[in-house]
């Protein structure tokens, strides 16, 4: 994850906070869930320089509306790196590949490094977002790890519940460092596979041999 980014806007025309998720109605959710896919299509385009402006007239509302859904733009990108995370972790989760806890582990982790091989630009979000102090930034991206541990451990149903959920915190972790040290240019992405193989056979070896 490298590059430079521009100054944040960290701060909106909107003065009211965003409304509480209990107290949306079906159109609020259909609103922020458009401004939220208006953002990551201009992501897709320009990782890293959309401006809140630009994710209005793209989602067709208001300047003020995004802003009152989303505080600041690191606010409004955590949230689009969730929902993405989230849509590929659903997929996932419905087709898990394999006969035994370290083949189903492995596809979805492999899986996983296909779909940040696509589109490389998603890892950006990550160094764009998670340095504010914003709380609902933090809230996102814990939302995003969470997933994607639950995903993994639910591949586990051989081990205990401890141990699949540290199993699956330790290749969260794993995966995360090998994919930010290909996006710095350090490892090229078959070796980000061949250490998800290791990282598996080795965890998750069959002791009987």
């Amino acid at each position: 994850m490298s590059g430079n980014s521009p100054a944040p806007e960290s701060t909106g025309p909107a003065a009211d906070p965003p409304p509480i998720a209990v107290d949306w109605t079906d159109k609020q959710l259909q609103r922020r869930s458009r401004i939220v896919e208006a953002t990551l299509a201009l992501l897709a385009q320009r990782p890293g320089n959309v401006e809140m402006r630009e994710v209005a007239v793209k989602a067709n509302s208001a300047l003020d509306t995004v802003y009152r859904y989303f505080g600041s733009k690191e606010a409004l990108f955590a949230e689009a790196y969730l929902t993405w995370c989230t849509t590929h972790w659903a997929a996932f989760a419905q087709d898990a590949l394999g006969d035994t806890d370290a083949a189903r582990l492995e596809n979805l982790l492999h899986r996983t490094i296909d779909a940040f091989a696509r589109e490389p630009h998603m890892l950006q979000l990550v160094n764009l977002t998670r340095r504010t102090g914003d709380s609902a930034v933090a809230s996102s991206l814990r939302a995003s790890i969470d997933g994607a541990v639950e995903l993994f451990e639910n591949t586990m149903p051989g081990q205990g519940e401890r141990e699949a959920h540290t199993i699956a915190t330790i290749a969260f972790a794993t995966l995360h460092f090998a994919l930010n040290q290909w996006a710095a240019g350090l490892l090229r992405i078959d070796e980000v596979h061949d250490l998800i193989t290791d990282f598996v056979r080795v965890t998750l070896s069959d002791p009987r041999g």
